[in-house]
């Protein structure tokens, strides 16, 4: 996508990229408590609404490492196909990728 182009009718945010978007009607998986201890386990609520920032199971604001996704399964190996992580701003705002390596 093009920076001058507009953004899509369905779309809920365009990624950090500016390559592709977030659709509205993308669920939204939280990642509270993940951690490389093994003794912590992180949240993994899934969300209905991406508009809605607080996970519906642990109650803590989306963060660091939250995934969206269309809630589609490839034929597979029933993992979810196409998705976008986040990557929040120290300002509390979000930037929503589908480069998975934080800078």
């Amino acid at each position: 996508m093009s920076s001058t182009q507009e953004d899509p009718s369905n779309s809920y945010m365009v990624t950090k990229e500016g390559d592709d978007f977030v659709p509205k009607n993308a669920k939204w998986t939280c990642n509270w408590g993940a951690s490389w201890e093994p003794y912590k386990k992180k949240c993994g609520g899934r969300n209905e609404d991406i508009y809605n920032k607080i996970c519906s199971k642990c109650g803590n604001k989306r963060g660091c490492g939250a995934t969206a996704d269309l809630g589609e399964t490839s034929l597979g190996c029933g993992e979810r196909g196409r998705f976008w992580m986040l990557f929040p701003n120290e300002d509390g705002s979000e930037n929503w990728s589908t480069n998975f390596i934080s800078d």
